[in-house]
C-alpha cells in the first residue's frame, strides 16, 4: 500500500497504480507464518467479509492492489528439479493437503555418533535446529561457553540494560539474582563464533535481518578493559563487562577464508567495506539504537516464575543474535552441509 501510494506520487499519474510501473509480487504462502502482521490472503478475506472498517489507509489500498492483480501459482520446484527425493520432501510444505511423515525421511536420520566427530570436526560445532526461542537462547549460551572453551578464547558477556520505558522487575537487592538465572538477559561475545544480524540495520548494504556473520571484535568508548586485555592469549576465562561495548563487530563478508556453519558469507565485500578505523574490509560494527535495538528478552527461570516476573523484558541489545542454534523461522529455505535436531 506504501509503494503504491508513493510510486504514484513520484511519477505524476495519480490515478494508475503504482504509477504505471509494472510490479511483480512474489511470496511463499507455505513458509512458516509470520511472527506478527496479517498475511496478505488473510487481509483479503477479512475484507470480504466486511471487517476492514478500522484498518489504516495504507493496508487498504494494499488490499484494492492485490484484488485487482492477476495471480499466478507456481507449483513446480525448480531448484530441486535435478533431486527428486528432495522435491518430494518439499512437497510436504502445501499445507492444503494432510501429509503423514514418510519413513524415507526418517531413514535418512541418524543419531550423531563421536566417530561422526572424529570423522568430520566440523560436527563439533555444527548448528542445531530447535522451534522454541527458549531452546534457542539456552543452547545458544551453553555452545557460545564450549566454542571459547575449545579454541581458548574469552568469553565476554555484559547485562542489557533495560529499555527507558522499563522499570525492573524485582527490588535492588534481588537483581544480581534475576539476571543470573536469566541467560537471555545478557549480551555475548566469542571470537569467530556465528551470528545473525537479527534488524534491518542498513538494507542498502545488504545488512539485513538474517545476514549471517562471524563475531570478529568489540569496540569501547573509553578504553579496553584491561581484564579483557589480560584475557586475549588465554586460556579460556569468563568475562563480564561492567557496562555494554559501543559496538560488536561482525565479519559478514570476505574473500571466501571464512564460512557459516560450512556456509560462503554472503553479504558483499564492496558494500560492507566500512572504512571506520581499525576495521578490516568486511567487517562492520553493530551498534545499539533506540529505534531498532530496544527488543524483549523472555524470562524463563524459576526465580522469575517465583516472583510473578512479567514474561517479557524490554531490553536494550546490539541487532545480533547468536547462532550456534537456529528456529525454524531462521532455518526455512536454506541449505546447510550440516544440521543437528
Amino acid at each position: 500500500g506504501i509503494l503504491d501510494m508513493r510510486s504514484r506520487w513520484m511519477l505524476g499519474a495519480h490515478h494508475v497504480p503504482f504509477g504505471g510501473l509494472p510490479i511483480m509480487l512474489l511470496g511463499d504462502n507455505q513458509h512458516m507464518p509470520l511472527i506478527s502482521g496479517t498475511p496478505w490472503f488473510k487481509a483479503m478475506v477479512r475484507a470480504a467479509l466486511g471487517e476492514g472498517g478500522a484498518w489504516s489507509n495504507d493496508l487498504l489500498r494494499a488490499v484494492t492492489v492485490l484484488r485487482a492483480a492477476p495471480r499466478v501459482k507456481l507449483h513446480r520446484i525448480e531448484r530441486s528439479a535435478r533431486d527428486p527425493w528432495f522435491a518430494a520432501m518439499q512437497s510436504m510444505r502445501d499445507t492444503t493437503r494432510a501429509h503423514p511423515v514418510p519413513v524415507e525421511l526418517l531413514e535418512k536420520l541418524r543419531t550423531l555418533s563421536a566417530e561422526d566427530m572424529r570423522r568430520d570436526e566440523c560436527w563439533r560445532f555444527a548448528p542445531i535446529g530447535v522451534l522454541t526461542s527458549h531452546e534457542r537462547e539456552y543452547i545458544n549460551v551453553m555452545r557460545a561457553r564450549s566454542f571459547a572453551q575449545a579454541f581458548d578464547v574469552p568469553l565476554v558477556m555484559w547485562r542489557l540494560p533495560f529499555a527507558s520505558t522499563e522499570v525492573p522487575p524485582v527490588d535492588d537487592d534481588e537483581l544480581d539474582d534475576f539476571y543470573d538465572a536469566e541467560p537471555g538477559m545478557w549480551g555475548y561475545f566469542v571470537y569467530g563464533a556465528p551470528g545473525l544480524i537479527s534488524s534491518n540495520v542498513s538494507s542498502q548494504r545488504g545488512l539485513v535481518n538474517g545476514t549471517m556473520g562471524l563475531m570478529h571484535s568489540l569496540t569501547f568508548d573509553g578504553d579496553v578493559p584491561p581484564e579483557l586485555l589480560r584475557a586475549l592469549d588465554g586460556p579460556f576465562q569468563q568475562i563480564v563487562l561492567d557496562e555494554p561495548p559501543a559496538t560488536v563487530n561482525m565479519r559478514v563478508a570476505d574473500d571466501e577464508t571464512h564460512t557459516w556453519h560450512g556456509v560462503p558469507l554472503t553479504a558483499d565485500l564492496e558494500r560492507c567495506t566500512t572504512g571506520v578505523a581499525g576495521l578490516p574490509p568486511g567487517v562492520v560494527p553493530l551498534a545499539t539504537n533506540a529505534v531498532f535495538t530496544t527488543e524483549h528478552a523472555v524470562t524463563w527461570s524459576l526465580f522469575s516464575a517465583q516472583r510473578n516476573v512479567p514474561r517479557k523484558q524490554g531490553v536494550v541489545r546490539h541487532p545480533y543474535t547468536l547462532a550456534f542454534a537456529l528456529t525454524n523461522f531462521k532455518l526455512q529455505s536454506g541449505t546447510l552441509p550440516r544440521l543437528v535436531l
